[in-house]
């Protein structure tokens, strides 16, 4: 570590990695790792009517959470476009502009958290669903 280093026992600084009994202050963690883990909506379903799909799902975790939906048309290893434009608040979605063919979607809740150092909408891993 090639920046100045500091005693973790009289700071504030949670106990990390040590590099020669000291704590590198560049040690920002691993940003594939998640310190909050926020929980994926439950029992997505989607519904073709007509031209639309309906989409419902069941999410308990955080009360106030909000959540985004996406849709693929390659599959779910496609691109995913995100369709609505704001957070909703809503457990449903209804697909309006439903290309014909096979789509998967996905739906991703969003969760405002604060700390000490700031606020942050912490997101989900995404829970998917083909429709046909």
């Amino acid at each position: 570590c090639n920046s100045k280093s500091f005693d973790p026992v009289n700071t504030a600084f949670p106990k990390g990695i040590r590099v020669r009994g000291r704590v590198c202050r560049a040690l920002m963690g691993d940003p594939t790792l998640r310190l909050r883990y926020q929980r994926p909506v439950k029992w997505l379903t989607g519904l073709p009517v007509g031209a639309k799909v309906q989409l419902r799902w069941h999410y308990s975790a955080i009360p106030g959470a909000h959540f985004d939906v996406y849709r693929s048309t390659t599959g779910i290893d496609g691109v995913f476009t995100k369709l609505n434009t704001n957070p909703l608040c809503a457990w449903s979605f209804t697909d309006v502009n439903a290309p014909s063919g096979a789509k998967v979607y996905q739906v991703r809740a969003l969760a405002p958290i604060s700390t000490g150092g700031g606020c942050y909408t912490n997101t989900s891993l995404g829970t998917f669903v083909t429709v046909q």
